[in-house]
């Protein structure tokens, strides 16, 4: 969603606002929001700087692999490779899928499902 609201150029410094906004709403129901309005807006605030700064390690990370793949002449990212950007660098693999999409790529997901399931199963 942090992705997609910036490709909209959309304003997410205006999120304690928003915040704000829905609070107010939704005070009279939940009174416990007004209550702790400004740790809920720190805590959401937080996280969103946390996804935008994994979203753009991921991306450095998914154009490292794009350009190589266009050296090597390959239209296909690996499930290994998606693996690793979603293991390594918490990029998630939909985003991957959109930005591969973008770049007229495909993306191996039988391969990622497989190295998924066996990372859960050892956990």
């Amino acid at each position: 969603m942090v992705r997609h609201l910036r490709k909209l150029q959309i304003n997410l410094n205006e999120l304690g606002e928003l915040i704000d906004l829905n609070i107010d709403t939704l005070k009279e129901m939940y009174p416990e929001l007004h209550q702790n309005s400004n740790k809920i807006k720190s805590v959401i605030i937080e996280e969103k700087d946390k996804f935008e700064k994994t979203l753009e390690r991921g991306e450095r990370e998914f154009n490292k692999i794009v350009n190589r793949m266009k050296n090597e002449g390959q239209d296909t990212i690996s499930g290994q490779e998606l693996f690793t950007l979603y293991e390594t660098y918490g990029f998630p693999p939909e985003v991957t899928q959109d930005l591969a999409r973008e770049a007229g790529l495909k993306v191996d997901t039988t391969e990622f499902d497989k190295l998924l399931q066996r990372a859960t199963q050892r956990k």
